[in-house]
């Protein structure tokens, strides 16, 4: 029996799609595995798995496990429920990874080594949870993981009181998970859901605060700095420039790079950045029109407290200037720094002076591979193209002419850059993914330091390069949306 979990393959996010071979053993080791789960276990792997979209659902079959009403047939409730969970590996492989994570979280080794018997070879569940540790924060949902850690550390008179708080309706739940779940049909979204917490959590009340669930702590509360500057997304101004369709036989095409226009723009404006301040050009073909899309830009700024440039192109370093270069879709290429100065340097834009300015760029500064000299836990590796040759300030403070920026590139220089034909580059998305998870209670700084600590533990790793110049303070994201 296969239950309708609601399951949809999330391109943007987890990846390829590929052939339809399932990706655990046999029916026979689900079995085996899902009789190892307790209807508690399952309430939380469905808690943990299900997306935002299927809540109603996932609240549906917790309840059914919850009063036993859920039919099964002959199958027990773990042997139904990861069946179809595992069904649904058919058509997105890349969904096994999450249950392995999953039931990492569980810790439900056992269950794990019966699934992927060839896998881990000695050490037993010792083994398996040191090859898991720190995955499940790119494989499962941060801010769900969080609610479930919320879930395990809460004692039942704990449990009871957080709900009255919430102005929970469901008192008869068996499961901390299913009453969140209550909580999440309700209000429409688990975003919805994390705000409310946030409102109603107690500064003093440390009974919540474990090893194991220190990140739920970042999330629920704005731990930052007294005198971080917050940034506004409302008041910015968002500028990314995408080369995806290249005219020099140089230079391939950047397929995917039109997923990360789309995860950007999501990203900013989720925080409030409104369509209009929100300005994407594609294709430009040399020097002269990457100056004029600067040039049109600054024309438009007006006001902002801040703006942000992102680059997605191909990039290379000149052998005859020792200069970085973006490349535009005729093989032309403009120094990184002149294409920057035109916003950063206040002779050529006082608009933006005392400023907050920040460039993402997503492109090769060198034909260098960043070789692996060790790794911890080996992955499957995707296809990945490198992006290169196919070889409110203080009265007394003092501003100088080029400061207030941020740079963050996807490779340190002299190294190549590299992109997803289907989802998208890594440095771009894990961008992203952060700001979703912690970008308004972390400052700019541990954002990026996330951000690298996700590429490395990649299959194919990364190393992006983050530098910040003349920026007196801390900086944080607000949410105004």
């Amino acid at each position: 029996m296969v239950l309708d979990l609601g399951l949809e393959i999330d391109v943007q996010k987890d990846g390829l799609k590929e052939s339809s071979t399932c990706y655990f053993t046999t029916d026979e080791a689900t079995s085996k595995a899902g009789r190892i789960l307790n209807e508690h276990r399952c309430i939380s792997l469905l808690f943990l798995l299900l997306p935002d979209s299927a809540n109603a659902k996932a609240l549906k079959f917790c309840n059914q496990v919850e009063d036993g009403s859920l039919e099964t047939g002959n199958l027990s409730v773990g042997e139904a429920i990861l069946r179809s969970l595992i069904t649904h590996t058919q058509k997105d492989q890349t969904f096994g990874d999450k249950i392995l994570c999953a039931l990492h979280l569980l810790r439900q080794y056992s269950a794990i080594h019966i699934l992927k018997p060839g896998r881990f070879g000695k050490g037993g569940n010792g083994r398996i949870k040191k090859e898991f540790e720190g995955l499940e924060n790119y494989y499962v949902d941060k801010n769900r993981t969080m609610l479930y850690k919320i879930c395990t550390n809460c004692r039942q008179n704990e449990a009871a009181n957080l709900m009255h708080r919430l102005g929970g309706s469901n008192s008869n739940f068996k499961r901390m998970e299913t009453a969140f779940l209550t909580e999440l049909v309700k209000r429409g979204s688990q975003a919805a859901l994390i705000q409310e917490l946030k409102k109603i959590r107690d500064p003093e009340d440390i009974s919540l605060i474990t090893k194991d669930n220190a990140d739920s702590m970042t999330l629920l509360g704005r731990n930052l700095p007294t005198d971080a500057l917050e940034l506004n997304f409302s008041r910015s101004k968002c500028l990314i420039i995408s080369q995806e369709v290249y005219n020099d036989d140089s230079y391939s095409d950047r397929y995917g790079t039109e997923q990360d226009v789309i995860a950007l723009s999501k990203t900013f404006k989720d925080f409030g950045c409104s369509n209009d301040r929100v300005k994407v050009e594609r294709n430009v073909p040399d020097a002269e029109g990457f100056k004029r899309v600067i040039r049109d830009f600054k024309k438009e700024l007006g006001q902002p407290d801040f703006v942000i440039v992102c680059i997605l192109s191909h990039g290379r370093l000149n052998r005859n200037t020792n200069r970085e270069e973006i490349i535009g879709t005729q093989g032309e290429g403009i120094p990184r720094e002149d294409l920057q100065a035109m916003i950063t340097d206040a002779n050529q834009c006082p608009e933006l002076l005392g400023k907050p300015k920040i460039f993402l760029i997503q492109a090769c500064r060198g034909q260098r591979d960043n070789d692996v000299m060790a790794t911890r836990v080996e992955h499957s590796q995707t296809q990945l193209k490198s992006d290169g040759e196919t070889m409110p300030l203080k009265p007394s403070m003092g501003i100088l002419r080029e400061s207030w920026y941020v740079e963050a590139y996807s490779t340190p220089k002299n190294y190549v850059a590299f992109r997803n034909p289907i989802k998208g580059s890594p440095f771009i998305q894990a961008f992203c993914q952060t700001m979703k998870d912690y970008g308004d209670c972390c400052t700019l700084d541990k954002i990026f330091k996330k951000i690298t600590s996700d590429l490395q533990r990649q299959s194919h790793p990364q190393s992006p390069e983050y530098r910040s110049v003349g920026v007196p303070t801390d900086l944080v994201f607000t949410r105004t949306k």
